[in-house]
């Protein structure tokens, strides 16, 4: 059978329409504000074979982009190799075990397969960030955890729905071990209901279109997306490209963590080696495997966003294992902070080190954001200033003007070091303009200390800002230092 390019184009899209709506229903109806509001979820329509990716919510969290991919193939091996029980219609297996491919536990994902005839035509899978899942301090976030346990409650691949009832016992076990328990069964039903959504516009697709042909169409596009991304690829010049790209620390050790990456391109594909990188720390800024894969893969899809998103795309991605380096977390470490903070500075490896290589494609513009005054070396000030396709804005992560509330923020900069990049960048390039992250009222900050902050907007010529109140993490050492006032705290913000 040979599709013709507008039942290709329409099947696509129905796919795609089939995830869209998980995600809006998934929102719609969950009860958590950081689900219903902040849209920490996503939903994707996976390969009955192998797990992998057939299409995802376009609003989806950029990072589950390759993390329900991985967990997907994990619950198939796992059913396959009798470590799991297999599943029957009506049945829904919930996990958040990050290293079966995950992220942290507060990113519980439901999985359901979509049968047709007796068979599993696909699976259905979700994630959604739960307020709590217990552990030492209230929402997981825990700075100073040393292992996973104390990070909350680490589900294996159990059926929590079975024959489409939800199972009371497991439900139980869950609901004694995470706080405001009680307000979870709305989150659970939306997540269940949400996959429920989508089989139902997947069967409409599957009925009216017949099996054999979104099969086939399924394949068709993952084929023409890895050839899309292969001749995006072939446009970088071979060659090796390196970056290093940092954490601030782990939480527990107060020494930066180093995410070195060399991205080797050879015309066909491109292969991301992170050896050298930290060891495993002992704080939970680890990255399982599954982040880890899933931060070089969307940094590639902000890369070349034209190329439509499936397994397919990936495909000429190879990223080596970096085994004996925190990015890939082996059980009982802590890695609470992988999804929040780690993610973005993998992606923020990728993105450095293929800049300059990315400089031959025909882009128009680029805009840098979110840059630490200490990390700008002498190639980047080139690029920066020389470089008519770098849009003149610059945001810089100041955090504080004030070189006391920066040493106790565990900042490796200066205000001086902020004020002379500033005048150099606009000597250089008079036209650019500066932004910047400030934060009002951490712990010890007093009225002089936030004059220099306030100061440092007209040091600094900045245009505009990401303003944001001091708001203490428990567990963590600023939480343990005397705190401003949160009226205090809101009004410096405002100020500011």
């Amino acid at each position: 059978m040979t599709l013709d390019p507008i039942t290709l184009t329409v099947i696509q899209s129905g796919l795609q329409q089939v995830c869209d709506e998980m995600d809006l229903s998934f929102s719609r109806a969950a009860f958590s504000p950081v689900i219903a509001e902040a849209n920490d979820r996503s939903d994707g329509i996976y390969s009955a074979e192998d797990g992998s990716l057939i299409a995802q919510g376009s609003q989806g969290l950029p990072v589950f982009v390759g993390v329900m991919q991985y967990s997907t193939a994990t619950l198939i091996r796992m059913i396959a190799e009798g470590k799991v029980i297999a599943p029957k219609p009506g049945d829904i297996y919930i996990v958040n075990d990050p290293y079966l491919g995950g992220t942290h536990l507060m990113d519980v994902r439901f999985a359901m397969p979509v049968w047709r005839n007796g068979e599993i035509f696909c699976w259905l899978s979700n994630t959604g960030h739960w307020p709590d899942t217990g552990g030492a301090v209230p929402g997981g976030f825990s700075a100073s955890a040393t292992a996973v346990e104390q990070e909350g409650l680490r589900l294996p691949p159990v059926r929590l729905f079975k024959d489409g009832e939800l199972d009371p016992e497991i439900y139980a076990i869950i609901c004694s071990n995470i706080r405001v328990a009680d307000q979870r069964i709305g989150d659970v039903k939306a997540q269940a209901a949400a996959l429920y959504v989508g089989e139902a516009r997947l069967t409409r697709l599957l009925d009216r279109y017949g099996d054999d042909t979104v099969r086939e169409a399924i394949g068709e596009l993952r084929r023409r997306a890895a050839e899309q991304m292969r001749a995006q690829i072939a446009q970088i010049p071979p060659g090796t490209y390196r970056s290093t790209a940092y954490i601030d620390s782990d939480g527990v050790v107060n020494e930066p963590l180093e995410i070195k990456l060399a991205v080797t391109a050879d015309g066909e594909g491109l292969s991301f080696d992170f050896a050298g990188s930290s060891p495993p720390c002992q704080g939970p800024m680890n990255s399982v495997i599954a982040t880890t894969l899933s931060s070089v893969y969307l940094a590639m899809r902000h890369i070349f966003p034209d190329v439509p998103i499936s397994a397919g795309a990936f495909e000429p991605l190879t990223v080596k294992r970096p085994e004996g380096t925190f990015l890939d977390a082996q059980y009982p470490r802590p890695v609470s902070g992988c999804a929040a903070e780690v993610s973005q500075r993998i992606a923020e490896a990728v993105f450095a080190a293929l800049v300059e290589a990315l400089l031959v494609l025909p882009i128009e513009r680029l805009r840098l954001s979110s840059l630490d005054p200490n990390r700008i070396d002498d190639a980047l000030f080139a690029l920066i200033t020389r470089e008519a396709r770098i849009m003149p804005h610059v945001h810089l992560s100041l955090q504080a003007g004030d070189d006391m509330v920066l040493t106790r923020m565990k900042r490796r900069h200066r205000r001086a070091d902020a004020v002379s990049l500033v005048a150099r960048l606009k000597a250089a390039r008079p036209e650019i303009a500066i932004g910047a992250d400030l934060i009002a009222g951490f712990p010890t900050e007093d009225d002089a200390m936030f004059a220099n902050s306030l100061a440092l907007i007209d040091d600094c010529d900045i245009i505009f800002g990401h303003i944001f109140p001091y708001s203490p993490r428990a567990g963590t050492p600023a939480a343990r230092m005397p705190q401003v006032g949160r009226s205090i705290a809101r009004e410096r913000a405002a100020t500011l």
